[in-house]
């Protein structure tokens, strides 16, 4: 009686051993799935490390040396912080005299992590701007990964403002809206809701609790594909702020979805621009397109797009993530450069990104150097009127130099952009005061096709 109990016992007890080990075993799949598509994006964040903090979240380590594996035969990446955190040497305090110091907020995109130091647009963006001028350029790199304006500006109020920048670039990247959402909610906020400090969880002695769903990866995965069976749309208030699959969401919903949180988002660039006027500052705000903005085959590899909330195949065509930026920039009266139009025009847009990541590549960085540099020299050109007590206002002149590739946008191709790396031996005669010329000038005489091709070329060394 008891053995045939147990036989008949024994087909249920291996139904319920499939049924407890199943979704163990799916979890486990999708967990080794989602650490193999990420280690590639994630390698350069793995080695270099950031510390939690009570004011801006998470902070880069000071004093830190990473090499960076290089990428498509590419060499490793150095990745240098000095002793305040930031990529680079370290920076004179109090500021040196005749020097114009100018400093760039914003996330990985503008720390540059996979590229070498001086293939940075930062580096690149100092030595243009060196040739234009006598005086000592300094473009300084205070870029943080998984920054926005939010974080940005609370490491300005607390950290930046002893370097006594004269030019600060706030750079608002396409997933700076996700960024906002997810780090708002630990922010505390003053009378004028003006922000005071955001502090890292870890910190604090209070539990973090999240829903016990938020766990499993297979779970998640089954609500996305129950989603694209009904044709369910994740929407600004629907959405999580931690799933890394709505970052890019408010470029493909409708504008009127997004207003509230995208108007939140910038906000933080107010009272930057009230601080720094306060400190006789100037301001301008930078933003650039998402890759799938410019091409539907723009940073495939690594299933980044899948991760991204990105259909494989998709072009993003709505316009509206760029007005809106400009509206703010309009009502706020801040200098905008966007680089859109002028990467839209490069000849090979998938060249501009990283194939396994949103991050600009060398090319990316060489043309957004370009870009920064013609609107940083339109502005200067106003910046000098205002007087000359200052070393960045005594020569407008100098300043207002149009770059060439502002001159004709229509021949914004790979040729136009690096034909304008000089010799390292050429520029150092620039900056020890040497005749002022555009970097596409070659001071040997002969023409400008010479430097069309990329093997010929030395980019700027973007060293101090």
């Amino acid at each position: 009686m008891i053995r045939r109990t147990l036989k008949s016992l024994k087909p249920i007890s291996l139904a319920l051993l499939v049924l407890v080990l199943t979704p163990c075993v799916v979890e486990f799949v999708f967990r080794v799935a989602s650490c193999r598509s990420q280690l590639a994006t994630d390698a350069a964040k793995a080695e270099l490390t950031t510390t939690a903090s009570w004011y801006t979240h998470h902070e880069l380590e000071p004093l830190q040396l990473v090499r960076v594996p290089g990428k498509n035969d590419q060499l490793p990446a150095e990745l240098r912080t000095n002793s305040m955190g930031l990529r680079g040497p370290e920076i004179s305090i109090p500021k040196p005299a005749g020097t114009l110091r100018v400093l760039c907020l914003g996330d990985e995109a503008v720390l540059g992590i996979s590229v070498d130091e001086a293939q940075t647009f930062c580096s690149l963006t100092q030595s243009r701007l060196q040739v234009l001028t006598k005086l000592q350029i300094e473009v300084i790199n205070a870029g943080v990964p998984d920054s926005c304006p939010l974080l940005s500006y609370l490491h300005f109020r607390h950290r930046l403002l002893a370097l006594e920048p004269d030019v600060v670039i706030v750079h608002f990247d396409m997933n700076d809206v996700w960024d906002d959402r997810r780090f708002r909610r630990l922010t505390e906020l003053g009378s004028n809701e003006e922000p005071l400090l955001c502090s890292a969880p870890e910190l604090s002695t209070t539990p973090v609790t999240r829903p016990l769903t938020r766990n499993f990866l297979s779970w998640e995965w089954a609500q996305s594909k129950v989603a694209s069976v009904v044709g369910q749309k994740r929407s600004a208030h629907g959405s999580s702020a931690d799933d890394p699959r709505s970052r890019y969401s408010w470029l493909t919903d409708e504008k009127s979805l997004w207003r509230l949180q995208t108007e939140l988002s910038l906000s933080p660039i107010t009272h930057l621009a009230t601080l720094c006027e306060q400190k006789g500052i100037r301001l301008m705000l930078a933003t650039y397109p998402a890759p799938w903005q410019l091409s539907a085959t723009a940073s495939h590899a690594a299933r980044i797009p899948e991760i991204n909330g990105i259909f494989p195949g998709t072009l993003i065509k709505t316009s509206h993530p760029h007005e809106m930026v400009a509206e703010f920039a309009a009502t706020s009266a801040l200098p905008l450069c966007d680089a859109v139009t002028m990467f839209r025009q490069y000849e090979s847009v998938d060249d501009l990104f990283q194939v396994d990541s949103t991050e600009f590549s060398e090319v990316g960085h060489r043309c957004y150097a370009a870009v920064l540099t013609a609107s940083l020299s339109e502005n200067f050109s106003e910046f000098g009127r205002r007087g000359s007590e200052h070393p960045s206002r005594g020569r407008p002149s100098e300043f207002a130099r149009p770059d060439p590739l502002n001159q004709r946008p229509d021949q914004f191709t790979r040729q136009s952009v690096e034909f304008q790396a000089i010799r390292p031996a050429e520029y150092s005669k620039e900056a020890q005061g040497g005749a002022n010329r555009p970097a596409s000038t070659p001071r040997d005489g002969n023409s400008q096709q010479q430097f069309t091709s990329p093997n010929a070329l030395v980019p700027f060394s973007g060293s101090r």
